[in-house]
């Protein structure tokens, strides 16, 4: 079977475009690195998440081997702190405002946020005055680890009503 002249070049020349799209598509998908300040806030999302589909196993993960902080707590009673929280509240809905994130360097950053954690879903601060919720003032030390960035240390008191309006 003889095949036209037209028809093999075009064959031949499939992979190379296919080729072509992926790095087109890469290039587009790519660009500058997320800075530290984006992969910490999204690192607070991620737990934010994980609280609120009662996922306890994922925010223990985020807790570093190494945590250590003012109250002498380790990463065994932060843990068993997290334990006793979920058990006792059955549904968990954090609203959470991130006021800064601060790089110390290319391994250390600290994220100053407020958060609130209550029995039914917040959209925004203004709904938090009619419910019965926690809030807090957290300052949360991470530290990269193995390309994770993990919380070494926090403290925390408890927030009013008017830091999150």
């Amino acid at each position: 079977m003889k095949q036209s002249f037209n028809s093999v070049p075009g064959r031949r020349a499939r992979p190379l475009l296919a080729f072509l799209a992926l790095l087109a598509l890469a290039a587009c998908k790519s660009g500058p690195p997320p800075s530290i300040e984006e992969v910490i806030t999204a690192r607070i999302g991620e737990v934010e998440t994980a609280a609120r589909e009662h996922q306890l196993k994922e925010i223990k993960a985020v807790v570093s081997d190494r945590y250590a902080d003012d109250k002498r707590n380790s990463k065994k009673e932060i843990n068993q702190l997290l334990t006793y929280y979920f058990f006792r509240n059955k549904a968990i809905y954090p609203f959470v405002r991130v006021q800064s994130v601060v790089s110390e360097n290319p391994e250390r950053a600290s994220a100053e946020l407020l958060v609130a954690l209550t029995g039914t879903p917040v959209a925004q601060a203004e709904d938090l005055s009619g419910l019965n919720a926690d809030l807090f003032h957290f300052v949360l030390e991470f530290s990269l680890e193995d390309d994770e960035w993990m919380v070494t240390g926090a403290t925390w008191r408890r927030a009013e009503l008017g830091d999150f309006l």
